[in-house]
């Protein structure tokens, strides 16, 4: 049987969804594993399937691009610029939830491509992603929290999320 995993969240900071996807990636792609398995990393790139491409994808992903960030300290010196900077990243959170919509939807169309052309397969999504028009598959609800408790989390990620599991 055609196994394909979904190994997007093996990225910098490797989470405890991450560490788990990687080491159940690092698992079917061993030659003793009975079953072809295809690891899909985005709808931008072609799936993995041997151990060594799994080991360089995991290597890239895994290093830290070196981001600048900065502390309020640096921007709001006055009053003008606290709120500047507080309006620009109220829009930057409408425009990221928008854009992961949109980008889900993409992987979504992708992936039924994909299942459709790899015929009898099971999907396994272990960041939440269920694969639709599928028979058999399989995902992981590894953290509640974003339901339970939505006081802690961003309002485009709750609002994204409960889109997706309840529907």
């Amino acid at each position: 049987m055609k196994i394909i995993l979904d190994i997007e969240s093996v990225r910098y900071p490797l989470t405890g969804i991450g560490r788990y996807t990687l080491t159940l990636a690092r698992e079917l792609v061993k030659p003793s594993c009975l079953h072809h398995v295809q690891l899909l990393v985005s709808p931008f790139e072609k799936p993995i399937e041997t151990a060594a491409e799994l080991e360089h994808y995991a290597n890239k992903r895994l290093v830290q691009q070196g981001a600048v960030t900065l502390k309020k300290s640096d921007y709001a010196s006055s009053w003008r610029s606290f709120f500047v900077v507080g309006f620009i990243e109220h829009v930057m959170l409408r425009v990221r939830g928008i854009l992961r919509y949109l980008y889900y939807k993409y992987k979504e169309w992708c992936l039924i491509g994909l299942l459709k052309k790899s015929g009898e397969c099971a999907f396994h999504g272990p960041n939440y992603h269920l694969a639709p028009k599928i028979k058999k598959s399989v995902v992981t609800l590894h953290d509640l929290s974003v339901l339970r408790h939505p006081e802690h989390h961003p309002k485009d990620r709750t609002d994204f999320w409960t889109t997706e599991i309840y529907n």
